[in-house]
């Protein structure tokens, strides 16, 4: 048992919560150093939270019939795993060594869009560091590597694993062309616990597959159901986007599970077991690049599935430099009576994250800090013909007296729908009304260069 003596009221929630990164944040690291052909090495701190030094007395009371020197209370001066404040506390002194690391005169910052990513982008000094709780993952040169190792080890009881090759259940693999992501060994593990037999399929899911409800549910279903789907979450989410679809659309069902959904559910990690080769690959390039590109995708489904919804499923992903960084597939919130309408209500969803992302790297890799200056897409002509005017209307331009523009190139396209089907008949230039919906942004400080 354990308590703060000094206060009467709870914890405040700066006290006790405790960041992890997006998933988003290790593709990123990866990018990072395939751009700039860094190896990712892997520090391990042990008993982590242990290392973090209380900032308030917190007493303990030890377990009946146990005392130490006749006391049955003591005052700790470490934090204890289970302690409430002991991630706070071990983040706090995390940030406080990384931001007093420095090196050839640079010190690490820490992202104000993701607080466990810390880097340096300098024309000299290139590094960036991903903290998940006590792993730590680092992308820089091997005389950076060398003084942070010496710095951390001083500071914490940790290891020095080399090279990454594994996190978060993912395989890290590397070769002179590039690193990898695989899951293998995960999705065999998989198949072996819920004793799926194997199954050649080329597809995750049924392109018109429809099921409905089932009035009476099998309940025997929900735990297994559940089971194999939160699996196929984490692959999902972590490097397979190409069975993110399946999985959103099968979770409906979880808490009433029939025999169709979970055929096709087990169809899903069949096609996994299938495909278990499958990487997803983070290449050096061929030679160095001067211009960021941001391009993002995004579709919607149109309302396939109406025995259950009249809501589309929207998607989209996000590739960095020609790498993918984020993906993703939503039920829209909002029911749509033309297939346009969902086409920029998905667009609108891939903007919103794309936003977010290039605000984080204009951060990392220096470039503007503005708010976005633009028009909105235009709705007029969502039950009519889509006039060029109104397609220009949907172009959202960075635009700020004096900078140069072309630094930073993001690109929205509509990746699936065929041309010429706009609502109302084919668009006169022959396009889908999302595609070619182009953000343009300008460096305020220096070109990038990636020698």
């Amino acid at each position: 048992m354990a308590g703060d003596g000094s206060r009467t009221t709870g914890y405040l929630p700066w006290e006790t919560s405790s960041a992890t990164p997006e998933i988003s944040a290790f593709r990123l690291l990866f990018i990072f150093a395939a751009l700039f052909q860094l190896v990712v090495s892997h520090l391990d701190v042990s008993q982590a939270f242990m290392h973090a030094k209380l900032e308030f007395p917190v007493w303990i009371q030890f377990p009946s019939g146990y005392t130490f020197k006749g006391y049955s209370y003591a005052l700790l001066s470490y934090a204890l795993y289970g302690l409430k404040i002991a991630g706070a506390s071990w983040q706090r002194m995390v940030k406080q060594f990384m931001l007093s690391f420095k090196y050839m005169g640079q010190s690490f910052r820490q992202s104000t869009h993701d607080a466990c990513i810390y880097f340096i982008y300098t024309p000299t000094v290139k590094a960036m560091c991903v903290v998940y709780v006590d792993d730590f993952g680092m992308a820089c040169s091997t005389a950076l590597e060398r003084a942070f190792w010496t710095a951390f080890r001083a500071t914490f009881k940790a290891k020095h694993l080399g090279p990454i090759s594994s996190i978060l259940q993912m395989t890290v693999q590397h070769d002179d062309q590039g690193v990898y992501l695989n899951q293998s060994r995960q999705i065999k593990d998989l198949m072996t616990a819920n004793n799926i037999p194997e199954r050649p399929f080329r597809t995750p899911i049924d392109s018109k597959l429809v099921i409905s409800r089932p009035a009476d549910p099998d309940l025997t279903l929900v735990k297994p159901y559940r089971s194999i789907l939160g699996s196929l979450l984490w692959h999902s989410r972590t490097s397979r986007p190409d069975i993110y679809y399946a999985v959103i659309y099968l979770s409906q069902f979880v808490a009433c599970p029939s025999e169709d959904s979970m055929k096709a559910l087990i169809r899903i990690a069949q096609y996994l077991d299938c495909t278990a080769h499958y990487r997803m690959a983070f290449y050096y390039p061929e030679r160095p690049a001067r211009v960021l590109t941001l391009f993002v995708y995004s579709d919607a489904d149109l309302a396939r599935d109406l025995e259950n919804s009249a809501r589309s499923y929207a998607g989209m992903v996000i590739f960095f430099c020609g790498m993918i960084l984020q993906y993703g597939t939503v039920r829209q919130t909002i029911t749509e009576t033309s297939s346009t309408g969902s086409e920029y209500v998905a667009a609108s969803t891939a903007a919103q994250r794309v936003v977010s992302l290039m605000f984080m790297l204009t951060e990392i890799f220096g470039y503007i800090q503005h708010p976005i200056q633009g028009q909105p897409p235009s709705t007029t002509g969502l039950d009519s013909e889509i006039t060029e005017a109104e397609r220009v209307a949907t172009d959202i331009a960075f635009s700020y007296p004096g900078l140069q523009p072309g630094t930073l190139l993001t690109k929205l396209l509509d990746y699936t729908t065929p041309t010429g089907t706009g609502v109302g008949g084919a668009r006169p230039d022959g396009k889908s009304v999302t595609d070619e919906l182009e953000i343009y942004s300008e460096s305020d400080r220096r070109p990038v260069d990636y020698q």
